[in-house]
């Protein structure tokens, strides 16, 4: 029997994120909708959208690093260097799907989606260039 006490290694709390952003993310995905200040339901559906993909990374963020924040400096790393690749192929990965959803499979996709995947993928190579910088490259403190 639990006694509901959260001990220190458990983190803060993150499964309530990531439930409703996977359900304002989910919404995307649906014609319900409404017009919203602006006027356009797909803008507002995109919008709420965008605001669950903020709730997944905090959620994710305090699952993986077990603390409250946004930045996954390399501090926070248990091995960088083999962070640092799965980080880049996460991001090739998410790029080419991001092709894929923007062009073939277009048609069953909402029209921004693959431009979205596209923004991921480079923000996360862009994470992957910057960690070999500073263990590798002209950052590293190595000489």
């Amino acid at each position: 029997m639990s006694s509901g006490k959260r001990s220190a290694d458990d983190g803060p709390p993150w499964q309530g994120l990531a439930l409703i952003g996977a359900l304002l993310i989910a919404q995307t995905f649906t014609d319900f909708g409404w017009k919203g200040p602006w006027n356009d339901p797909s803008f507002t559906q995109g919008a709420i959208g965008l605001l669950g993909g903020v709730m997944l990374y905090l959620a994710w963020f305090r699952w993986h690093f077990k603390l409250h924040g946004l930045l996954p400096t390399l501090d926070r790393w248990k091995d960088p260097e083999k962070g640092m690749r799965l980080l880049a192929l996460a991001g090739a990965a998410t790029f080419i799907a991001a092709w894929v959803v923007g062009n073939p499979l277009a048609s069953y996709f909402p029209e921004p989606s693959g431009l979205l995947l596209g923004l991921f993928g480079l923000l996360m190579m862009l994470q992957a260039a910057y960690a070999w910088m500073m263990l590798f490259g002209p950052l590293s403190e190595e000489e």
